[in-house]
């Protein structure tokens, strides 16, 4: 035997020790058979884990135990342990709810777990964006929606969840760049980082279109095939450009378009808009962008140069002032 253990193997002192441990602690439960979960808990850890781990670690699943007693039933339902505790929360005492289900107290309802789940990434997202303002007004608005049609059965929790995830991130992309409503530029700009999420927003811009007039269209998803072609089509016309030399605003504005569209993204017409409407501006670096609703969209010094050169047009104004909010690089 160990030195120290008397007459009990290690494991027997470590089981001793786990056993004692969860006794002493049962106390604090006002019902006895509240007191003997805890207790039986102890035992079942003890084999899960190992004798010395549960002897460690019993003592941290107390305060579960007894937030569990303090729902008032001997064995609340799966539907109650996640309103207290919510998805996140069980997670984290997982031996714990293993231990519940193994010993048939609990019922682990799995469509609860994953709308529960999923409210919390809903809560989440709304939580995210702007607390006041019409943006949060749409928001909100769109969200009812889709409550009323979850409560009508039209729609799951899920599909809450997955309609209301872009429009948040969408709302955040035009609160950016302080409108009080998307913008096509604000759609454009979050769909070229998240174009898996074209379909999923659609919801979003009809909702908004029907209830704010809002001038948006979801651009239409090219063809890999489509997308290859259109690049090199694009990549012939400014290299063209470039070739030929720009001499006149019309000329100056072409190539800014097709640069905006190539290097990023823009759809064609979303392009036009920008480079009509937009302020090309040099750094104190010495890089040259486009200012469009507070981003800053680079171009590449090849491009830059005659632009800069010929002044481009009345329609684009030379700016030193560095100071805007986000960069589009």
């Amino acid at each position: 035997m160990p030195a120290g253990r008397g007459v009990k193997c290690e494991a027997c002192y470590w089981r001793t020790l786990a056993t004692k441990r969860a006794a002493t602690a049962s106390e604090v439960f006002s019902k006895r058979e509240q007191a003997n979960i805890f207790c039986a808990f102890g035992e079942w850890l003890s084999n899960e884990v190992g004798e010395q781990k549960a002897a460690v670690t019993v003592l941290r699943y107390l305060p579960f135990f007894v937030d569990v007693a303090s729902l008032g039933t001997m064995v609340p339902s799966y539907q109650e342990l996640l309103e207290k505790f919510s998805t996140l929360g069980l997670r984290r005492n997982l031996l714990a709810m293993r231990f519940l289900e193994m010993t048939n107290r609990i019922v682990v309802n799995e469509q609860q777990k994953r709308d529960a789940s999923d409210l919390r990434r809903i809560d989440a997202a709304l939580s995210g964006a702007p607390s006041v303002g019409r943006l949060r007004e749409a928001l909100d608005g769109y969200h009812a929606v889709l409550r009323s049609k979850l409560a009508a059965g039209k729609i799951s929790v899920r599909s809450i969840r997955l309609s209301l995830t872009p429009a948040a991130a969408l709302i955040a992309v035009a609160a950016k760049s302080d409108h009080q409503l998307p913008e096509q530029a604000d759609l454009s700009r979050y769909l070229s980082v998240a174009p898996g999420q074209r379909a999923a927003v659609t919801g979003f811009v009809s909702f908004l279109k029907m209830e704010y007039k809002a001038q948006l269209e979801v651009p239409a998803k090219a063809s890999n095939g489509d997308t290859f072609e259109v690049r090199r089509s694009l990549e012939r016309a400014i290299a063209a450009q470039l070739k030929s030399g720009v001499r006149n605003p019309a000329e100056c504005t072409a190539l800014l378009v097709n640069a905006l569209r190539y290097f990023h993204h823009m759809p064609a017409r979303t392009a036009k808009s920008v480079a009509v409407v937009g302020i090309l501006t040099e750094a104190p670096d010495g890089n040259v962008f486009v200012l469009h609703a507070k981003t800053k969209y680079r171009l590449p010094r090849e491009i830059s140069v005659p632009l800069m050169m010929n002044k481009v047009s009345a329609n684009h104004t030379l700016d030193t002032d560095s100071r805007f909010s986000q960069d589009k690089t």
